[in-house]
């Protein structure tokens, strides 16, 4: 089951779903002062939680977003001797009776950015009922997406890499109680709050990551294309975003090509030809998706923002020999 809310300028919504979602008010920020941008969404992690992210146009401000995934029961259980207790694991639910030292379960929890634009996101834990089980010596452990385990008192502003807009991410989250639990850890009762916020990637205040476009795969055709004076991409990297320069100083017209953040190609007229030569041989030019026409002796210049990668090649144009395998980039 998925929810989905969409947080915009000036609008704020108010949706009673389950066992507990509302939206609540939120202390303007020196980023937001001007912008109305104050809303947290509460989100009870009984359902999928989804988080969206979108801005208006004009504005200058770094934008915020937030979500949390409130209620998440953790019950410990007593132990008899005269013989276990009923273990109690709902599906598709993070509400857990009867837990027991040694106990461990996993949750996973689909975010979703449905704005225009991408952004990085981190998450935090809190207690309501503020027991042993969150703030004790051998409280609850946890961990997200295969990381460490941390005590859940410790596990504050996670974070948990980018979404482009229109995308989604799971986060996989596990549990624990340690075996050292001891018989003060029975009978109590917990629940915690797994607080998401996003901003632009671009935002690199205090609290935020800084993430930057990284070169991870370049076979190298490029730099020879360029020290032969034949059909190559320069390019500019400033933070997530990336310019690139399409330089074609041959008598031929080429069309260079990129692709951001895992886009959908088409496959043209020529998508089933096979290459016959160049580092691309036997190849077929496949899908296209951002086609750079460049006639002869001229450069075209392209920016782009991206929230996980990009690509940029060359496989149309009349000398095969030229063409390019794909240059790419990764947010990290």
């Amino acid at each position: 089951m998925g929810i989905s809310a969409k947080i915009t300028q000036e609008v704020k919504k108010k949706i009673l779903i389950s066992l507990l979602y509302h939206t609540e008010r939120k202390k303007k920020t020196i980023f937001e002062e001007d912008l109305g941008m104050n809303k947290k969404v509460l989100l009870s992690i009984l359902l999928i939680g989804v988080m969206m992210f979108g801005i208006g146009m004009g504005t200058y401000a770094w934008f915020t977003s937030t979500a949390t995934s409130q209620n998440n029961y953790f019950e410990a259980g007593e132990l008899e001797i005269t013989g276990p207790g009923a273990n109690k694991v709902a599906e598709n639910v993070v509400d857990v009776r009867n837990i027991y030292p040694g106990w461990e379960q996993q949750k996973t929890i689909n975010i979703q950015n449905t704005g225009t634009i991408p952004f990085q996101f981190k998450v935090s834990a809190t207690s309501n009922n503020n027991t042993l089980l969150y703030n004790g010596q051998h409280n609850i452990q946890v961990k997200v997406n295969g990381g460490e385990y941390v005590g859940i008192n410790s596990f504050n502003n996670v974070s948990l890499g980018t979404i482009a807009a229109g995308g989604n991410k799971d986060v996989t989250f596990t549990f624990k109680l340690p075996t050292t639990a001891d018989n003060n850890y029975q009978n109590l009762l917990d629940s915690f709050n797994f607080v998401f916020d996003a901003t632009q990637i671009e935002n690199n205040g205090t609290g935020w990551d800084t993430y930057a476009l990284v070169k991870t795969i370049d076979s190298g055709q490029n730099a020879t294309n360029a020290g032969l004076n034949r059909p190559h991409i320069n390019y500019t990297v400033a933070g997530n975003q990336i310019t690139f320069e399409f330089v074609n100083p041959t008598t031929g017209a080429y069309a260079f090509d990129y692709r951001v953040d895992g886009e959908a190609g088409t496959r043209g007229q020529w998508a089933d030809t096979i290459i016959k030569g160049g580092e691309l041989k036997d190849q077929e030019i496949g899908e296209s998706y951002n086609l750079v026409n460049v006639p002869k002796g001229e450069t075209r210049t392209v920016t782009v923002t991206a929230a996980e990668e990009v690509w940029a090649g060359l496989r149309l144009g009349p000398e095969n020999d030229y063409y390019l395998d794909w240059i790419k980039f990764e947010v990290q």
